[in-house]
């Protein structure tokens, strides 16, 4: 059976999608651009589509995908045109490809998601540097949860934590670990960082886009084309 993977965007008022509303737009286009997608068994069938890791609700995305079963193959091109008309505003399918069954699922596949982090308002940027600067020494950075859940360790899922530019606004690099056990919010990070300087910065006034998807084969990270 063939798979369609697609990569997408999700911006502006799409960024408030929950990954629900989000499954159940994606579904409802490739209906409307009758695209040939297989159907699940049994007294009810469901469209066979899979997702890339769920994004916070609110957090914009430049580099989404999903994965679509299909019945028989299907022409890119004209998918890509007859989709995009389907699909609410902020969603727009940017490539596709046809990949054969064997491929990896997008679940197995990624393995690291990367973020643009804008900080709107103030920010003592010495102290944010310094505090970046000690969460990347030490080997256990450990976060307390809601609901009175014990802390947990997010240091080995931080990838890269890095300062672009130091004048407003401030923006920030951070790339963190996925697995199939999920991944480390940016929230998280953020709010962690923020109590670590002492309060140099509002957690809630950063606008944060997810800019990257990866997996990695032979030691090289990759877009998850290639799984």
């Amino acid at each position: 059976m063939m798979v369609l993977r697609l990569n997408f965007t999700k911006t502006g008022l799409a960024a408030f999608l929950s990954h629900l509303d989000l499954m159940r737009a994606m579904e409802r286009a490739l209906r409307r651009a009758a695209v040939p997608a297989a159907y699940s068994e049994g007294f009810n069938p469901r469209m066979r589509l899979s997702f890339g890791p769920a994004l916070p609700v609110g957090t914009a995305s430049v580099d989404e995908y999903c994965d679509v079963e299909l019945q028989r193959p299907v022409v890119i091109a004209e998918v890509l045109e007859t989709l995009n008309r389907q699909l609410p505003a902020g969603v727009e399918v940017k490539a596709a490809r046809l990949l054969d069954e064997r491929r990896r699922s997008l679940d197995a596949a990624i393995c690291l998601a990367s973020y643009e982090l804008v900080i709107e308002g103030s920010v003592q940027i010495n102290a944010l540097e310094e505090a970046m600067e000690r969460v990347l020494a030490k080997e256990q950075w450990m976060l307390p949860r809601s609901r009175d859940r014990a802390p947990r360790d997010i240091r080995g899922s931080i990838e890269r934590l890095e300062l672009i530019t130091r004048t407003p606004p401030v923006c920030m690099h951070l790339s963190v670990r996925v697995g199939l056990s999920g991944a480390v919010r940016p929230d998280e990070v953020l709010g962690g960082l923020s109590v670590e300087c002492g309060g140099c910065f509002d957690p809630a006034g950063i606008s944060v886009t997810r800019t990257g998807l990866h997996t990695e084969v032979a030691g090289r990270l990759l877009p998850p084309w290639r799984t």
